[in-house]
């Protein structure tokens, strides 16, 4: 199993510039939950080191929740679409959805 911080590096591989400027807003991401919950931002107003570690400090165009971490891992390596994760409740998203439906294609290969 990967740790998280090396599903971002592959989420980072897979923003292109054309979907940074489709999206051109800041999205942030919690894995897990309660006091073990990490929170990852994803900057694409950025061109590069979009994805950091933490909550973004300005506001955000959508937050996207996996409080399962087995959930997180499956997601990223395909074995669960991420709107099937949605649909069956191993996904949440706060905010715009359509931003959230954008990022897709970083979730999931």
């Amino acid at each position: 199993m990967k740790t998280i911080e090396e599903t971002v590096t592959i989420m980072e591989g897979r923003i292109t510039d054309e979907l940074s400027r489709k999206i051109n807003s800041v999205c942030s991401i919690q894995i897990g939950s309660d006091e073990n919950a990490e929170f990852w931002t994803v900057d694409f107003t950025k061109t590069d080191n979009r994805i950091f570690k933490g909550k973004s400090s300005g506001n955000t165009a959508c937050q996207i929740i996996v409080k399962n971490r087995d959930d997180w891992f499956s997601i990223i390596n395909g074995d669960i679409n991420p709107t099937g994760a949605f649909m069956n409740g191993k996904l949440k998203i706060e905010g715009d959805i359509s931003t959230a439906l954008k990022m897709q294609s970083i979730l999931s290969n």
